[in-house]
């Protein structure tokens, strides 16, 4: 199994494996080739945590898969990373006054140039503290390509 195949497996609590092959396939086929690395985007949904997106990279390139689309939707670019930004916090679900539910948020931002418009947000949203994900962020996105992009 490869990498990126036990990556797309720790998210089948969000969609079936086959589902989640499928929504990146036009992506990988436009690029050419197979990702290297897959960080998931998830957010704080109506009913509980979604998956948002997908962010990918594959050699040079980055590829941010959109899944709340019913339709194939992806950007590709040249990965580059100008500056990250971390933000980390807790929010609170309430209804009136009671709290019901507390998720753990992480937002990665990376700017890809020195103008400040060209961005990918990664985010995250779970009950559990964003440990692992933030791993997998620095996995695929090492503070040597920051360096190397400047």
């Amino acid at each position: 199994m490869s990498a990126i195949d036990e990556q797309l497996n720790e998210l089948t609590e969000f969609m079936p494996i086959e589902k989640l092959r499928q929504r990146i396939s036009s992506a990988t086929a436009w690029v050419g080739r197979e990702p290297d690395a897959a960080v998931a985007s998830t957010v704080i949904g109506a009913d509980g945590i979604a998956l948002a997106s997908l962010y990918l990279t594959a050699g040079d390139l980055l590829v941010e898969v959109s899944l709340t689309s019913l339709y194939d939707n992806f950007d590709v670019m040249k990965l580059a990373v100008f500056n990250a930004r971390v933000t980390l916090g807790v929010q609170e679900v309430k209804v009136g006054e009671q709290v019901v539910a507390s998720y753990h948020t992480a937002i990665v931002t990376l700017q890809h140039s020195s103008s400040p418009g060209l961005t990918s947000v990664i985010s995250y949203a779970g009950a559990e503290p964003p440990t692992k994900w933030l791993a997998t962020v620095k996995a695929a996105f090492p503070i040597e390509l920051l360096q190397r992009t400047v």
